[in-house]
């Protein structure tokens, strides 16, 4: 099994790997346990109702989230409506990775925040993300926003985002090496600072 060396820090090998092409690209919402800034029930109802381009739905959900209330009957309805509803025990690393690659266009359904590690793994596999302006989460790698936040979800900027995302993809796609020797040059870079850091505070201790 694949080990990450940290929850969404994908193996170097793992960054900018060959992409299948799908006839109908999966656009994918994870609920996670819905903890209290994550909301993906107006994101899936607008997708659901809006004019979007071939596509199949897939809504990700951790067991917990079985456990708050409503969202039993919100899953059947979902289910019964044609989304790919799939609840399960937090992915393994394994699983993280098989799930990057699954999915096409992944839609974040956080209502705040500042950044995100879910930003980071998905760019590293190359998976469109959508990303709300709540935070700081657009910053991080340039993704497509939408509005979305305490007072609500601009439907009209979500599906504009997602139609232009689903409008954007390209066929089967091979390695992306330039993708994957920048990430390894950042790591590299962070590396080198941390030791730098720890040895200039050795340092400045043992002169104390």
């Amino acid at each position: 099994a694949v080990v990450l060396p940290h929850p969404h820090v994908l193996p170097i090998d793992a960054v900018g790997a060959a992409r299948p092409s799908r006839h109908d690209p999966v656009v994918a919402v994870h609920g996670k346990g819905l903890r209290a800034n994550i909301r993906p029930w107006p994101i899936l109802d607008a997708l659901l109702d809006g004019p979007l381009p071939r596509h199949r739905l897939r809504l990700d959900l951790d067991d917990g989230a079985m456990a708050v209330a409503g969202s039993v009957d919100r899953v059947d309805r979902y289910r019964h409506a044609g989304v790919d509803v799939r609840v399960h025990g937090r992915f393994s690393d394994t699983e993280l990775i098989g799930y990057l690659t699954e999915v096409d266009v992944a839609v974040l359904p956080y209502v705040f925040g500042t950044h995100s590690g879910w930003v980071e793994a998905f760019h590293d596999a190359g998976t469109t993300v959508l990303t709300p302006d709540c935070g700081f989460f657009t910053e991080q790698h340039g993704t497509l926003e939408f509005g979305y936040g305490p007072d609500g979800l601009d439907e009209t900027g979500l599906l504009r985002a997602v139609t232009t995302a689903l409008t954007a993809l390209r066929p089967t796609r091979g390695e992306d090496l330039d993708r994957r020797d920048q990430r390894r040059r950042q790591r590299e870079d962070v590396r080198n600072a941390m030791v730098d850091l720890y040895a200039t505070a050795v340092g400045v201790s043992s002169a104390a």
